[in-house]
């Protein structure tokens, strides 16, 4: 499995969406549980700006090298698990002067 070395900006967020089963009763009562085993996978939306022509082809073949396939990257938490990404774009700013963003999913696999 490979592994994503390049770092992001800083201003980046990460996205919880729990899976949780509502099943409503009388009286305005819920009752909630998890689902599944992995219950709160992380999205995490990236930039890499200001990246030179040469950056910006390592990091764009990897993504498509990688797509759909699992690979290793240390978040910005400093915890490293499998991501995937499945969508990416690239802002051709200027001659060396380039701009990604990627949403990278947290994959949980055998």
């Amino acid at each position: 499995m490979q592994t994503f070395t390049w770092t992001p900006d800083w201003r980046a967020r990460e996205e919880s969406k729990p899976r949780i089963e509502e099943t409503p009763h009388g009286d305005g009562y819920q009752q909630r549980a998890v689902i599944g085993l992995n219950t709160d996978p992380k999205t995490v939306p990236l930039t890499f700006a200001n990246r030179s022509n040469a950056e910006r082809e390592e990091i764009l073949g990897f993504l498509e090298t990688n797509k759909g396939k699992a690979f290793i990257w240390t978040d910005l938490r400093g915890v490293s698990r499998k991501w995937i990404c499945k969508e990416w774009d690239c802002d051709f700013i200027n001659f060396n002067v380039n701009t990604i963003t990627a949403t990278f999913i947290q994959a949980f696999e055998f």
